[in-house]
């Protein structure tokens, strides 16, 4: 082919090409998830950092010096009954002690008798004797009665000391290692602690409220106080995430001041714990229901909710499926349990949002306000939006 020929036919390609028409195809629509917000009676939840106490702590301690010997009742990290048989001290000195007393308190009783006849006989002689023979002998016998007195404090003592040379568990509970190996000096100088004991039946939760809730509470302290109100209760979280759910942790006590300092009112709380599941010096999360419950409240997931300069939104599936703004105004959070899954935080919005707004939850990272979206439902967790399980406290029988 000469080469006029070849630039003829280039051109001709060329021009052919230039001749077809640029069609351009629109992507597809952003496909997101929505789900409708829930709406229900919400009964509202304070939560709070707590620690648990054991109900009773005892230190068992050598309250006599000497040489310790362990029972064989004494099991570390069991639980052992109240009396049980702990300790043995060797009681050589305070057998002495006790007999020593006891012969003494026997000297003085001697004596006594001895006064008292010296002084009727000295009574009955009548003028043969002189008056100050008499005296004397009355003074006599009112020193061996003080003599017997102190005999008798003696023997006390010596027998209280014998008694704390056997050591009995004074409470039941949960028996702890022993501080002070076998063998050992005990009691000198001071009461050496040998074991401690903890009442871990039921336990106790400690937790500071804040003044803005504490007041609540002042408010209502009178209908607390009443005998015949069922307490409000809580229930806890452990620190792995875990519910305690064997049973409900009551408030039964109050302090009669706030702390100056953070501003807080501390609360005690009592929780059975008869399996033993709780410990003493736990960190956990109460859980306790405020009086008031929040009528058709409207409930979305938290991790739908953004927040920009403008204050917290939502985006939702419009008309013509165009993505639309909504500012909204949050309320309190609540924790939905999960089968076999962790919480799901919902919000409460208190403005901003009906039960009929599409609220996108998967997607949010794709899409703006006014694109068109693929919108699909997305079904919630299993659980998820039915009605609240716990009920309102009950309100105060008397006013407050």
């Amino acid at each position: 082919m000469s080469p006029r020929h070849f630039l003829l036919c280039a051109t001709a390609l060329f021009l052919a090409a230039c001749g077809e028409k640029n069609s351009f195809a629109p992507p597809a629509p952003t496909e997101v998830g929505y789900q409708l917000p829930i709406v229900r009676d919400e009964t509202i939840y304070s939560e709070y950092p707590g620690r648990i106490e054991a109900n009773q702590v005892v230190s068992v301690r050598a309250r006599v010096k000497g040489i310790l010997t362990v029972g064989d009742d004494f099991h570390p990290g069991k639980r052992i009954a109240k009396d049980t048989p702990l300790f043995s001290i060797e009681k050589v000195f305070y057998e002495a002690a006790r007999d020593s007393a006891l012969a003494a308190q026997a000297r003085a009783a001697a004596d006594l008798k001895i006064a008292v006849t010296t002084l009727e006989r000295r009574v009955s002689a009548g003028q043969a004797v002189a008056e100050i023979e008499v005296k004397t002998a009355e003074a006599d016998v009112a020193a061996a009665e003080a003599m017997v007195a102190t005999a008798a404090a003696e023997l006390k003592a010596a027998m209280t000391n014998l008694g704390y040379c056997d050591i009995s568990a004074p409470i039941s509970g949960r028996i702890s290692e022993l501080t002070v190996d076998e063998y050992n000096l005990v009691g000198d100088k001071e009461a050496t602690v040998l074991c401690t004991i903890v009442d871990d039946s039921s336990m106790r939760v400690y937790f500071e409220v804040d003044e803005r809730r504490s007041l609540e509470f002042l408010r209502r302290r009178k209908g607390y106080e009443d005998e015949d109100r069922i307490q409000p209760t809580g229930t806890l979280t452990l620190a792995d995430g875990a519910r305690y759910e064997d049973h409900e942790a009551k408030i039964e006590f109050a302090d009669n001041r706030l702390d100056t300092a953070s501003g807080t009112l501390m609360v005690r709380a009592n929780v059975p714990n008869p399996d033993g599941k709780l410990a003493d010096g736990l960190f956990v999360r109460i859980r306790i229901p405020r009086p008031e419950v929040v009528q058709d409240a409207i409930l979305i997931p938290a991790t739908a909710i953004q927040q920009d300069l403008g204050g917290h939104f939502a985006l939702t599936i419009g008309e013509g499926n165009k993505v639309v703004r909504k500012n909204i105004a949050l309320g309190d959070r609540v924790n939905e349990s999960v089968q076999n899954g962790p919480d799901i935080e919902l919000r409460i919005v208190e403005s901003g949002l009906t039960g009929e707004d599409k609220i996108i939850v998967l997607g949010l990272q794709r899409v703006r306000e006014n694109v068109v979206v693929a919108p699909r439902e997305v079904p919630r967790e299993p659980g998820v939006g039915s009605p609240t399980a716990p009920e309102a406290p009950t309100a105060p029988n008397k006013e407050d």
